[in-house]
Parts: structure tokens; sequence; C-alpha cells
């Protein structure tokens, strides 16, 4: 049932309650996840191999990928088109 006062819906709307962007926010986020951690293994691998010290910014780009394997769930991205 619909709050009072809010506008009801029309007849594409409810034929569209439940479609959703569920496959291309799995799709887009998988290609940036795998993108970043790519990034961040050639960062470490290139530091690695010219024998250099892993500074701040190398552990900081770690969590930064962190942040960004959990940001969808903390975040709370919606994934339904009609809200």
């Amino acid at each position: 049932m619909a709050a009072p006062g809010a506008p009801a819906l029309t007849p594409d709307q409810i034929a569209r309650l439940h479609e959703d962007r569920g496959p291309a926010l799995v799709a887009a986020s998988s290609f940036f996840i795998a993108a970043c951690t790519v990034t961040v293994a050639l960062r470490f691998a290139a530091r690695y191999s010219r024998r250099m010290e892993f500074g701040l910014d190398d552990w900081l780009s770690v969590a930064a990928l962190v942040g960004c394997i959990f940001s969808p769930e903390l975040l709370n991205i919606e994934k339904h088109l009609l809200y």
C-alpha cells in the first residue's frame, strides 16, 4: 500500500517494478575491481623488481583497493530502476 499523499504508480512503472540493474552493476564493479587489483599488483611488482622499499603510498593504495571492493556494501547502492 502506498503512503498517504504518494503518487500512484503508472501501468508502465508497475510493469517494470521487478527490473533491476543488478547484472550491469556486477559487470561494471567486477571490471573496475579487476583493473584496480592489477594496477596495485603491478605497482608492488615494480617496487619489488627495482629493490625499492614499500612506502606509505603503496600501502594506502592497498587500503583504497579494499575500500573499492567493499564500497557497494558500505554505500548500500540500490539496484532497482524504480527507486
